[in-house]
C-alpha cells in the first residue's frame, strides 16, 4: 500500500503555517498600503511561485527576495536550514508581531485565495514613492539596477511593479 503525504496539511517551515508566512510578507510588504498594493504583492509572490514551480510560502522566505524576512532568511543555503537551530522560532515570532497588524485579517484572506492578477504578471516591485522610496540626488524615483530594463511597469500604490528575467 502506498502511503501519500497529506500535502494540504504541510508546511514549509516545521510548525509554521504557510499561509501565516505569506500572510505576514504581504503585511510587511505593503501593510502601508490599500487592499490592492496588498493584492499586488500577493501577486507577485504567486507569480514568483508558478515561474518556479514552488510554494508562495517558499518564495516568501527565499534569501534577500522580501526585506522583512532578511533577519530570519540570513545564513540559509537550503532548504533544510529553516528547519535547523532557532529558525522556525525567529520566522514565527515575525509572524506573531505582525498578526497585531490592523491589516491582518485582509492579508490572511490573500493569503487563502486565489486573486486576479492586478500586476500584469509582475514577479518583482521597488518602493518608488512613500517613505521607503528609492530616490536619486534630485529626489526622483530611482529605480534599482534590476527594474531598469522593465517593459511598462505598474505603479500600484507606493510600488512599482514588472517582470524581471
Amino acid at each position: 500500500m502506498i502511503k501519500l503525504k497529506n500535502i494540504l496539511n504541510e508546511s514549509y517551515v516545521s510548525g509554521v503555517s504557510d499561509i501565516d508566512v505569506i500572510a505576514a510578507t504581504i503585511v510587511g510588504e505593503a501593510g502601508g498600503e490599500g487592499y490592492e498594493g496588498m493584492q499586488a504583492v500577493k501577486n507577485v509572490l504567486q507569480n514568483r511561485a508558478d515561474k518556479k514551480g514552488r510554494i508562495a510560502a517558499r518564495i516568501s522566505l527565499m534569501p534577500r527576495a522580501f526585506s522583512m524576512w532578511d533577519t530570519a532568511t540570513a545564513g540559509v543555503s537550503v532548504p533544510d536550514d529553516f528547519n535547523k537551530d532557532d529558525r522556525p522560532k525567529k520566522i514565527q515570532s515575525i509572524i506573531d508581531m505582525y498578526k497585531k497588524h490592523s491589516k491582518w485579517d485582509t492579508a490572511v484572506t490573500l493569503a487563502k485565495s486565489g486573486v486576479e492578477d492586478i500586476t500584469g504578471g509582475a514577479t518583482h516591485y521597488w518602493a518608488s514613492s512613500g517613505q521607503q522610496a528609492l530616490k536619486d540626488k534630485d529626489g526622483n524615483p530611482d529605480p534599482p539596477y534590476w527594474a531598469e530594463e522593465w517593459q511598462d511597469p505598474i505603479v500600484i500604490g507606493n510600488h512599482t511593479f514588472g517582470i524581471s528575467s
